[in-house]
């Protein structure tokens, strides 16, 4: 059998189920300013649309839900588990049926229905004909008159996948397999390199000095890092919505706004709450983190 090295050919598959999904993670960063325009989008007068947000938009899973999802996390396979299964597929027979165009696989057709194709027209053949080997034969003749073979196998004979690969392919299954492992491996450690970075920023991010704490009505509502930035969300849409005020009177207050004093910001809550408002300074040494905020917030209490 002429065997051909096939490498640039786009290779189409007709499955007789649908392909399961794949998901890829992406990288979150977190930005402790928002607003510098070299790393991303500068925000800097924009209102954090947060502050539109109702409890009615907020869905909250389950207890199965969430343990479905899980579930699903860990389905994904493993480095090791993925190079087993290439092995295990490797060795197995499934084919039905096999199209030779001057030697070459031009399609083939498993015993479960699926048909792999690197031509448009052996494709039709399976699609037209199914399992019907002498409908198959026919339009074989029909469809390349200058000449093509196709080959017929009872379950579990004719070529293993590994060698129909190589006949298609020109190269060994084995070092496809070696490639696609070690593929896998360098994107596994790309994704911890991209985890690790994401930690780092997240104990960064809540680790950052809050020198300034605003509450309302004796709760803690809000938090103003050094270098300006605005930790503010539910907590204050909470008293804001216990004190029946319209969100359209808090866009400014969610406005990415750096170069404002903490004065201005107390002011701008005043002009909603009026005296609720309470501001707390601290020298940076002293300042509680981001964290520690949030904590008082959680628990309902201020400094």
């Amino acid at each position: 059998m002429q065997v051909s090295n096939t490498n640039s050919t786009q290779y189409s598959y007709r499955p007789n189920t649908a392909n399961k999904a794949q998901t890829t993670q992406g990288e979150f960063k977190l930005d402790e300013s928002g607003a510098n325009s070299a790393k991303g989008i500068d925000v800097r007068g924009k209102a954090n649309l947060i502050y539109l947000l109702e409890k009615k938009d907020i869905v909250q899973l389950s207890k199965d839900e969430v343990s479905w999802l899980a579930d699903i996390k860990e389905s994904f396979m493993s480095v090791q588990e993925t190079e087993n299964y290439f092995k295990s597929n490797g060795q197995k027979k499934e084919m039905n049926a096999i199209i030779y165009v001057e030697g070459n696989v031009v399609s083939y057709q498993t015993q479960d229905g699926g048909v792999y194709y690197t031509d448009s027209k052996a494709e039709e053949i399976f699609r037209k004909a199914g399992f019907d080997a002498e409908k198959v034969k026919e339009l074989v003749k029909e469809m390349y008159p200058d000449g093509a073979k196709v080959q017929f196998f009872e379950t579990g004979e004719g070529p293993s996948n590994a060698q129909l690969f190589e006949q298609m392919h020109g190269y060994s299954y084995n070092e496809f397999v070696r490639k696609q492992v070690d593929s896998l491996k360098q994107s596994e450690l790309n994704q911890q390199l991209q985890q690790e970075k994401y930690y780092r920023s997240k104990v960064l991010f809540e680790q950052s000095p809050q020198t300034e704490i605003f509450s309302v009505g004796g709760q803690v509502v809000a938090s103003r890092g050094e270098n300006g930035y605005i930790d503010v969300g539910q907590h204050l849409l909470a008293q804001a919505d216990a004190r029946g005020i319209k969100r359209s009177e808090l866009k400014e207050i969610f406005t990415v706004s750096p170069e404002r004093t903490a004065a201005q910001y107390q002011a701008l809550l005043q002009d909603v709450f009026g005296d609720e408002v309470t501001l707390q300074s601290f020298h940076l040494g002293d300042a509680p983190t981001r964290a520690e905020v949030k904590l008082m917030q959680a628990n309902n209490s201020s400094v």
